[in-house]
């Protein structure tokens, strides 16, 4: 394989000889996200002959080669890494596919419909995994011709613009766009999504999250705002939308120090999710949904940077949540019942149009929108002012540091 043509690979040898020879890079490949449906569907098209977009590869032998002969130091090391997990490839485009095949064959997934053997026979089945197929069904399947392109040699970051082009007509998400920048928080923020202490926190615990959302990289994008969100007060605040975001994993491309990226940020930022996490691992076990609204979520971030930044040690987490949810709620009732308020006030002056009040001034809309650097810090400022002087928060504080007391 290497002219760079496409061939045809029987889909059995495809599985068995060829899938554990190939690398997946997180740090520009996407999650796997197909579901049953999505693979049934393609496994029924690869079974008509149907199917049209080779899987794409790049060989790790032929590019380390080629970096080695472009004095690509950076490079040549990537390519050496998939090497050394005994790779050959490096996947480019067909990763769902590749895995769908190999669900097919390891008895994973069920298959329901018309399709045809070996004899070119038509078989009705219903919900069958294939080792319950007939023989002659079974060898169809293995016979299927599945396209297989191995990439020309080329330097390693250059497999990540490849990457983004083969995937421009189906669809990456934003996050995943991000995932595939060649830029050191890439993959770091990834890494840290997917972290054992992280990875239940975002289908256990947060309500807007679902496990098809994490399959589309939502982890990887929520925990990159909330690394946003809580960088040191040193740094600029940042709006959180979208463009905002990916100017953010931009500074990094093509550069090695990036001030915002550096590994005392990424240590603090770190320290602080794990007490995100302690802390909404506690709350949802008070919430009748189980998960924690997503506005309670990123207070938790707010009081998690706080803690941490002055030191301040919780011995019942469960109490700090009721805390912040209930202060929370009554900061947004308060505010609603004023801009009730402001508004019969408007009304009674004859309703000066400069003078109407909007709920862009008021606490709920600050909450609503953590996206928005100048309504995140009002929610932040009015929030801190009022749990200072919250008397159960101040107990549990000096309860949970006793030296404290002693300070004073």
């Amino acid at each position: 394989m290497n002219n760079y043509n496409t061939y045809n690979i029987k889909a059995a040898h495809f599985v068995k000889e060829m899938i554990p020879k190939i690398y997946i890079d997180r740090q520009f490949q996407r999650k796997v996200c197909w579901d049953g449906a999505t693979c049934r569907s393609f496994i029924y098209r690869c079974n008509k002959g149907q199917t049209s977009a080779p899987i794409v590869l790049a060989d790790a032998i032929e590019g380390k080669t080629h970096s080695k002969n472009h004095h690509d130091d950076r490079g040549q090391k990537r390519y050496e890494e998939a090497h050394k997990n005994k790779k050959t490839y490096i996947s480019l485009d067909g990763q769902n596919r590749s895995e769908a095949l190999r669900r097919l064959f390891d008895n994973e997934l069920t298959l329901t419909g018309t399709y045809i053997d070996a004899d070119d026979k038509s078989n009705q089945v219903e919900n069958k995994l294939f080792k319950d197929l007939p023989k002659r069904l079974q060898d169809a399947f293995r016979d299927m011709d599945i396209g297989v392109k191995v990439m020309p040699p080329c330097k390693y970051e250059e497999l990540h613009d490849i990457f983004i082009d083969l995937q421009s007509t189906y669809a990456l998400n934003h996050q995943e766009l991000r995932n595939a920048l060649s830029t050191d928080i890439a993959g770091y923020i990834r890494d840290v999504a997917e972290d054992p202490k992280f990875k239940d926190m975002w289908l256990k615990s947060v309500a807007t999250i679902d496990e098809q959302k994490v399959k589309r990289s939502l982890d990887a994008e929520w925990t990159a705002k909330a690394y946003m969100a809580s960088l040191p007060n040193s740094y600029a605040p940042r709006n959180l939308n979208k463009d905002d975001v990916d100017k953010f994993y931009k500074l990094g491309v093509g550069k090695s120090n990036v001030d915002e990226y550096k590994k005392d940020n990424q240590a603090r930022f770190f320290e602080i999710l794990q007490l995100v996490a302690t802390l909404v691992e506690s709350g949802r076990k008070q919430e009748a949904s189980s998960k924690v609204p997503q506005k309670i979520w990123w207070l938790s971030v707010y009081v998690a940077a706080r803690l941490y930044d002055n030191a301040i040690v919780i011995n019942d987490y469960s109490e700090l949540y009721s805390i912040i949810r209930d202060l929370d709620q009554d900061l947004e009732h308060k505010d609603e019942k004023r801009f009730v308020r402001d508004i019969d006030s408007w009304e009674r002056a004859g309703k000066p149009e400069d003078r109407k009040p909007s709920k862009n001034n008021y606490y709920a809309q600050w909450a609503r929108d953590p996206a928005d650097k100048a309504r995140r810090a009002k929610r932040k400022n009015e929030f801190f002012n009022a749990l200072d002087k919250e008397a159960k928060y101040i107990d549990l504080v000096m309860r949970s540091n006793p030296e404290f007391a002693v300070a004073a």
